[in-house]
């Protein structure tokens, strides 16, 4: 009986060492979520950077205006167009310098599209406010928004090794308890 006892508490102590060993505290590592921001503006020269892209992945740069009504003798026409690209620096940084038409005025929405590291598709925009045709630009805003679909990495991919040092202490701890009941059996006879 004393043997078997033993055996049960060394295999409770190889599983539990290895319970120990094995286990840790998940921490969620979030993504660096994309940003884009006016970086200089003079009348319709613009400097924008945006954040969150795979380095050395080809950015698309482009503008939009929602148009407004302007009563029945002047209406203003939703406007779209590309400013051209640029390269993602070493840090997942593009910048563009770009001059947006002088015929935009007000709120023009600038967007900065491409992949992020993980490889998925991400897209960047802010909105700047430029002036009428003959006035040039004022201060642009930004603020700026993005979407990724990557997900927060909670934990490691350690559960193969956990998975084998299981089976590992499940082995050694029958095989303790086969030994402690041969060599008990043995005794009696």
């Amino acid at each position: 009986m004393r043997n078997r006892t033993a055996a049960l508490m060394v295999a409770g102590l190889v599983a539990a060492v290895t319970l120990a060993l094995g286990t840790g505290v998940a921490s969620a590592q979030y993504p660096t979520p994309p940003t884009i921001q006016t970086v200089t503006q003079n009348g319709f020269n613009f400097t924008f950077r945006a954040t969150g892209f795979q380095p050395g992945s080809n950015v698309t740069w482009s503008y939009s205006t929602s148009g407004s009504g302007g009563g029945a003798s002047a209406v203003v026409r939703a406007a779209t167009g590309s400013l051209g690209s640029s390269v993602a620096d070493a840090s997942g940084v593009a910048t563009l310098t770009a001059t947006l038409p002088s015929s935009l005025s007000g709120a023009v929405t600038v967007t900065a599209s491409g992949v992020n590291p993980d490889g998925a598709p991400i897209s960047v925009s802010t909105v700047v406010t430029v002036g009428a045709s003959s006035g040039g630009g004022s201060a642009g805003t930004t603020s700026g928004s993005g979407s990724d679909s990557g997900l927060a990495f909670t934990g490691s991919n350690t559960s193969s090794v956990l998975l084998r040092a299981g089976v590992l202490a499940l082995v050694l701890g029958a095989a303790a308890v086969f030994l402690a009941r041969r060599k008990s059996s043995s005794d009696l006879a």
